[in-house]
């Protein structure tokens, strides 16, 4: 259940230091990025991060990424600290960088361990695209490779399908 009392802000070069020490603490037994590396996405303003009675509790990063030749858009990393989880705050990151990029396809990979995960993103939309395999090599965990189609062309792809003529001429 969310409370009345949270922040969602646009990341900006003050939130490094929260947003290192996020990180650090949510994947300290996974993958932690360093703080050359997240600073990039604070000055540029990709990502958000959310606060509830002034205490910074989580996070989400976006930004273009190479998949193999091609360029895409990606959550790079979203993370609620542990004794916030299952309250609603990781769908409300998530749907904020939804709202932001509704035209966009969107891309992130999850663990296929992390059935938490996935059931959020799914509920939000995303299907899985393909399995990559050993993509956590340091964690021994391949990933779904996931994607979320833009809402105007999920509209249209309906449309599509509702006015298609069946019929044998």
């Amino acid at each position: 259940m969310l409370t009345n009392k949270y922040l969602l802000k646009i990341l900006d070069e003050s939130d490094i230091e929260d947003l290192y020490k996020m990180n650090q603490e949510i994947f300290k037994e996974e993958i932690v990025y360093d703080k050359y590396y997240l600073k990039r996405f604070c000055r540029l303003n990709q990502g958000f991060i959310l606060i509830n009675n002034k205490l910074v509790i989580g996070y989400v990063i976006y930004g273009m990424t190479y998949c193999g030749e091609n360029m895409q858009f990606t959550i790079i990393s979203i993370g609620v600290s542990r004794a916030f989880r299952g309250r609603g705050y990781g769908k409300l990151l998530l749907q904020a960088v939804l709202d932001k990029f509704k035209t966009r396809e969107i891309f992130l990979h999850v663990r296929v361990q992390n059935k938490i995960a996935q059931k959020l993103y799914k509920s939000l939309g995303f299907e899985i695209k393909s399995i990559i395999d050993d993509y956590y090599h340091q964690l021994n965990d391949d990933a779904y490779h996931m994607i979320k189609k833009p809402e105007t062309m999920q509209k249209s792809h309906q449309l599509d399908i509702v006015n298609t003529d069946l019929s044998c001429s």
